[in-house]
């Protein structure tokens, strides 16, 4: 999720879906960048952001119901609300979400936002059983699929700080690879040397798990 608004008052954040066949759908996430409070959290019907977020449509409702809450029934409600998240005094918002209306698999290719304001679940007035009143879209992002409950067996690097949305302007490898995190090279690195591995260690492709760091710490690592 990226903001739609210029450079020097950017949004950005990272919301995951998961479901299983028969349980809920349960949406991680964490959003920086916005303005302590209450605000919105809603699938939209399109992904498409040839025009940034004023292209995604409204919000997604194949079932025609008026705008509503995560806690109304499915006819009482767009599959899409998702009700409200909050940031804190840092401008984020960390939540988890568990829904048992919306489908993951029906929301591939489709779009979520943020918006500026809380979001009333449909119990005001004016455009309230439309949008919540929740007001202008802040951040909008593509709903795309990486893979199925457990069948992403791939490791995230937990010592050079990067955070995903940094991550096309950091280089694979080397010095300028790490962020600002608990394991920089200042404090001897995750593998016990500043971000080298430790001979012997039984470390392939770069990268050792816990109980086989190299530097006798238990922490996952990266050769850098």
């Amino acid at each position: 999720m990226v903001s739609d608004q210029s450079c020097c008052n950017k949004i950005l954040g990272v919301v995951r879906l998961q479901q299983t066949a028969e349980g809920p759908l349960v949406a991680d996430g964490s959003i920086d960048g916005l303005s302590p409070g209450r605000h919105g959290l809603h699938v939209y019907e399109s992904g498409d952001l040839s025009q940034g977020c004023n292209s995604i449509g409204g919000h997604y409702n194949p079932s025609g119901g008026p705008h509503g809450g995560p806690g109304d029934p499915p006819d009482r409600r767009h599959a899409g609300d998702l009700g409200n998240i909050t940031a804190d005094a840092n401008g984020r918002a960390a939540f988890r979400i568990v829904d048992d209306v919306l489908k993951v698999w029906d929301v591939i290719g489709r779009s979520m936002d943020v918006t500026e304001r809380g979001d009333d679940c449909g119990r005001g007035d004016g455009t309230s059983r439309v949008d919540g009143n929740s007001g202008p879209i802040l951040a909008c992002g593509i709903i795309a699929r990486s893979a199925g409950i457990f069948q992403n067996p791939k490791r995230i690097c937990a010592c050079d700080g990067v955070v995903v949305w940094d991550e096309r302007d950091k280089p694979l490898a080397g010095s300028g690879r790490r962020g600002q995190g608990d394991c920089a090279p200042s404090e001897g690195g995750c593998c016990g040397k500043a971000g080298k591995t430790t001979k012997g260690s039984n470390n392939k492709g770069g990268r050792c798990g816990a109980g086989d760091s190299g530097g006798g710490n238990g922490k996952t690592c990266c050769k850098v």
